[in-house]
């Protein structure tokens, strides 16, 4: 088992879930110094889990572990949504209306990647495509880049997905939308 955290004699130990809806465990263990200690380990089936596990550690039976990360930003969008799914709800934010949503924008061929992550409070990143080859979505023809208007479209489409999810702040990012979660709002 790998440590990844030591706080108030608390080990958080990772490791991969051999099987399907695997849970982590906790046993008591003793210091050489005769010091007890509980080493809980959080199990997982991909790096998206683990993020989330690690960023929301309070929901999953952990200390409150990151207040600002996020996932690196990644095209498996479908393994990602399943992770964001297992916060469920917090304060304001529905994790499974996000998921969904998530899911629609991609298989719609709007973004090309996202990011999922903690400011405080829940917060997603999505990325529009470049090419029309990095798009979900196959179009016809010879592949290329996409146009500003093709773009500006684009945009508006991803903010009307994402203002069902009721985020609290929903802006321009770079070349995409970043939507957040506050939890003073509730």
């Amino acid at each position: 088992m790998f440590y990844i955290a030591k706080k108030n004699n608390l080990l958080i130990g990772i490791k991969m879930a051999e099987i399907e809806n695997a849970q982590g465990g906790e046993r008591d263990i003793r210091n050489p110094d005769g010091r007890r200690e509980v080493e809980k380990s959080v199990t997982y089936r991909n790096r998206f889990e683990l993020a989330i596990k690690v960023m929301y550690g309070e929901f999953f039976g952990l200390p409150l572990m990151q207040l600002y990360a996020r996932t690196v930003e990644d095209c498996e969008i479908e393994e990602l949504a399943n992770a964001i799914e297992l916060l469920e709800s917090f304060h304001g934010f529905c994790a499974k209306k996000v998921a969904d949503a998530l899911r629609e924008i991609y298989y719609k061929g709007l973004i090309m990647t996202a990011s999922f992550g903690r400011e405080d409070s829940p917060v997603l990143y999505v990325f529009l495509p470049y090419w029309t080859f990095q798009s979900k979505k196959k179009f016809s023809g010879k592949d290329r880049k996409f146009t500003p208007q093709e773009k500006r479209v684009m945009m508006m489409q991803i903010s009307e997905i994402l203002l069902e999810t009721e985020p609290d702040e929903i802006t321009p990012y770079n070349e995409g939308i970043r939507a957040w979660w506050t939890w003073w709002n509730d």
